[in-house]
């Protein structure tokens, strides 16, 4: 019987890439599939693998930091000492020195055009590390037909041949929320009147300054700019008026977020995929997104697509403020929830072991 070993050691970060890790690996190991399965991890006490009692696997430490000389020094031994006959990455960070076969996921080049605040040396290691993956992969999985593209435009043909298309799936837990929960929400957090929402950091391609611009530009009375977000770039804009920044917010807390904003606004330059706009659709929350990156194949046609520009955003968020009830209870709320609900881990899990299965040739 084959081995594959799946790396895990994001799974431990409560962020989109540990979403990711988690969600899918969960999928993978649920699945009756032939060949055996054994996982690395940062440590053996993390709580989510007490999720996965009753499946058949094999569970190892690597407590390697990633982009570190551990990694690429220590990791290929013990993938080796395991005796994996393949290894799947959730990420495109794939050891150099790794002897077997492995199929990798690039969820987005963003850093080739926003690098934000990385320094020389981590630029230059980061393309290094992504060429290698590239070039020594047996597959790769994308999470967008536009991530695709923009593979094959910066790597060429071959690596676009060898790259496959697959959606992630979203949480259940992103679904119809009650009026009762939403009054709760609002209380916690001390939300008065109504709300427009963005949540995700504040990193440069999110362009996030153009989008409280257009909002200020939209002068919508009684109305607040929610930031539900992370990471030390969003500070700066803790200060403006009718701007209100909150951090650290659970997880499970997120669909009362959506459900009870007006809308959810994106001003994103670039996305891999984008879990925000199909979270807020399966919370029936109207969705302004641009039309960059993934988000047109991402909204399915469910949401109010815009250029990445200051009018055109305060006007759809003029228009939404306006006629905010009347959109909320149209049909079309409900044709955008069916479809961001249609994005599973189960048609995920499937997906990314056929490619599996005709790796390992089985």
């Amino acid at each position: 019987m084959f081995t594959l070993g799946i790396d895990c050691r994001f799974a431990s970060k409560y962020t989109g890439l540990g979403n990711y890790t988690r969600s899918l690996t969960e999928k993978l190991l649920s699945r009756q599939d032939p060949w055996a399965t054994v996982i690395f991890v940062t440590s053996k006490k993390e709580k989510w693998l007490e999720r996965l009692q009753g499946s058949s696997h094999q569970v190892y430490e690597a407590p390697f930091s990633h982009y570190s000389f551990r990694e690429q020094a220590a990791f290929p031994v013990l993938i080796k000492k395991t005796g994996c006959d393949l290894l799947f990455s959730p990420h495109f960070n794939v050891p150099f020195g790794l002897n077997i076969p492995f199929v990798c996921t690039i969820h987005d080049l963003i850093l080739h055009q926003f690098p934000n605040r990385a320094s020389y040396l981590k630029k230059i290691a980061y393309r290094f590390l992504v060429r290698n993956s590239v070039n020594k992969a047996a597959g790769i999985i994308t999470v967008s037909q536009a991530t695709k593209n923009e593979i094959f435009r910066r790597y060429g043909k071959n690596a676009g041949d060898k790259t496959q298309v697959i959606y992630p799936g979203i949480d259940p837990v992103f679904d119809t929320v009650s009026e009762t929960d939403k009054i709760a929400i609002k209380k916690k957090y001390e939300i008065g009147g109504d709300y427009l929402l963005y949540v995700g950091n504040c990193k440069q391609h999110k362009n996030v300054p153009v989008l409280l611009e257009a909002f200020e530009a939209a002068d919508l009375k009684g109305v607040t700019m929610l930031l539900v977000c992370s990471g030390e770039e969003c500070v700066r804009f803790n200060r403006l008026n009718d701007v209100k920044i909150i951090k650290d917010v659970p997880h499970n807390e997120l669909p009362a977020f959506y459900a009870a904003a007006l809308s959810f606004v994106t001003a994103t330059l670039m996305e891999g995929f984008g879990f925000p706009v199909l979270e807020a659709m399966a919370c029936r929350c109207p969705v302004i997104a641009t039309d960059c990156g993934s988000l047109p194949e991402v909204c399915g046609g469910s949401a109010i697509l815009v250029k990445p520009s200051v009018n055109e955003l305060s006007s759809a968020m003029k228009h939404l403020a306006e006629n905010g009830n009347g959109i909320i209870n149209a049909p079309k709320t409900g044709i955008a929830q069916a479809w961001a609900k249609s994005f599973t881990w189960e048609r995920t899990a499937a997906q990314v072991a056929n490619v599996i299965a005709k790796l390992l040739n089985c």
